[in-house]
């Protein structure tokens, strides 16, 4: 095989190799929430501490027996999706399922709060993932219910700069092999 193809053949493999190791697209969906609350979405390139979230499920009020309800609200993050460009934050309301490609930086953990009030305060909270290994819960404040994903990988869309510079010292070497071997020849 040509010298000259034989390092473009690498270089692009090893692009497509980099851009191919997790998939950027995901989805979120929330079900059995009462009414219509909003959720703040942010994404962040490293693993967080799961100190003080419940991890699978959460009963806000400690009373498990009344906490067990015929629809929880629950929140799942998986793989697949294909819609909305996701650059580190978003925001969607209520039961619903919202897609999204992710153009920001590679994602260790995704953080989604909102405010849970009134009977709410009284249902059994559930999450799950195929991206992330751990999911959990922990109130605050008015209380905010933060469910957090972490321990997990979705890559970003966009290639990484050192990517570009393996391309970049590829093409400088097939040029550097074609100037060598013109030189050779008219020698």
């Amino acid at each position: 095989m040509n010298v000259k193809r034989f390092v473009w053949l690498a270089a692009v493999s090893l692009l497509c190799a980099g851009w191919a190791h997790a998939d950027p697209f995901f989805y979120i969906q929330t079900t059995g929430w009462n009414s219509n609350p909003s959720f703040t979405v942010t994404g962040s390139s490293t693993t967080a501490s799961t100190d003080g979230f419940s991890e699978g499920s959460f009963c806000p009020s400690d009373n498990w027996y009344e906490c067990y309800c015929s629809e929880d609200p629950g929140t799942k993050v998986n793989n697949l999706g294909d819609a909305m460009l996701f650059n580190g934050s978003a925001m969607f309301t209520g039961n619903t399922t919202v897609d999204y490609e992710n153009v920001g930086s590679n994602i260790e953990t995704l953080t989604i709060t909102t405010t849970i009030t009134g009977n709410q305060l009284n249902e059994l909270y559930t999450c799950s993932s195929d991206i992330f290994t751990f999911c959990g819960f922990k109130t605050f404040g008015d209380p905010t219910l933060e469910i957090l994903f972490t321990k997990g990988d979705i890559s970003s869309a966009v290639p990484e700069p050192r990517q570009y510079i393996l391309l970049a010292v590829a093409m400088c070497a097939c040029v550097a092999l074609d100037q060598f071997r013109r030189r050779r020849a008219r020698a």
